[in-house]
């Protein structure tokens, strides 16, 4: 009787034996290859994984959200649909850019038509995110392409983007604070003060009046807003589901509100209150230390004497 031949695949740079090897280095960008090239269903069918062969094998999607989605059920990984949304979406762009690069190393282009397309490439993301101003997974999606492939272009139009981001994708302007190399450019001087402010205009001379009414009560909403003051009822109608809430008074005592890795932003805390990282021991900011400085923290540990007070925050 002819052998098997067993091999193991890679996933994150590990060598993957079992399905407990393949659950502790789940990466979707390899999974979803291999899925595709065939090598996941030889595996599983030379490593005598009977039943998962053939649920994998019975799998009928064809798009890649569906395909993975059947995958990580099968494998038994808790994996939320907005973090499986948002690495085929950047899955999907690395495919269209590495074609396109492609098409530039067999062709004839010129330097200057080169730069030309790059920055049409930029000009793309930055009008999907405006098509898709209210979907988090999609705007974080390009907003990274644009972080790793078109910074230098980034660091140049930050300006004029915010202004656009403003009227037409306020979700987005949130989700370039949770970028290093964007964030930086918004927020802090060099003398690491707070900048933002120095972005914003008045209304009046302003012809997207009409755009913010759409979503906001009044003019005095609209004016709170980019102002740089933060209040819950326009971060709600912005953030939608992705703001998050936590209130109740925890009798001078830290309560543990979201688990350490994963990371957050502190959109808002009352006065009187304090957050720290996740079992950051010494560390106790306060209204003051957090207030348009748009904090990232690694966990989030909370701490008020008020059932009413609200924190107010997003996950990165």
């Amino acid at each position: 009787m002819a052998k098997t031949i067993k091999f193991n695949l890679v996933c994150d740079g590990n060598s993957v034996r079992t399905l407990e090897d393949l659950r502790n280095n789940f990466l979707i960008e390899d999974v979803i290859e291999y899925y595709k090239n065939g090598l996941l269903l030889r595996w599983l069918k030379v490593r005598g994984f009977d039943d998962e062969y053939k649920k994998v094998n019975a799998i009928r999607e064809h798009d890649d959200i569906s395909i993975i989605k059947k995958l990580t059920d099968i494998f038994g990984m808790e994996v939320e649909e907005s973090e499986i949304e948002e690495s085929i979406y950047i899955l999907q762009y690395e495919y269209k850019r590495k074609a396109s690069l492609d098409r530039y190393r067999n062709s004839s282009n010129n330097l200057e038509s080169m730069i030309d397309k790059h920055i049409q490439e930029y000009n793309r993301f930055v009008n999907f995110i405006i098509n898709n101003n209210y979907d988090m997974p999609k705007i974080k999606a390009a907003l990274k392409q644009i972080e790793q492939n078109y910074i230098h272009i980034f660091k140049l139009d930050y300006r004029n983007l915010f202004f656009k981001f403003r009227f037409k994708a306020p979700m987005a302007i949130f989700a370039m604070l949770t970028i290093d190399k964007m964030r930086e450019l918004y927020l802090f001087n060099d003398k690491g003060e707070e900048k933002l402010s120095k972005y914003i205009k008045t209304l009046e001379d302003c012809d997207a009046i009409e755009y913010w009414q759409k979503y906001f009560d009044d003019k005095k909403e609209i004016v709170e807003l980019i102002s740089g003051k933060v209040y819950i009822t326009p971060l709600e109608k912005i953030l939608g589901d992705n703001l998050k809430v936590f209130k109740g008074a925890t009798n001078g005592y830290w309560k543990d509100v979201e688990p350490k890795g994963k990371k957050f932003m502190i959109l808002k805390i009352e006065s009187g209150n304090f957050i720290r990282a996740s079992g950051e021991s010494g560390q106790e900011l306060s209204r003051e230390d957090v207030l348009n400085k748009f904090v990232i923290v690694d966990g989030i540990d909370y701490k008020s004497n008020s059932d009413t007070n609200k924190l107010l925050y997003m996950e990165v």
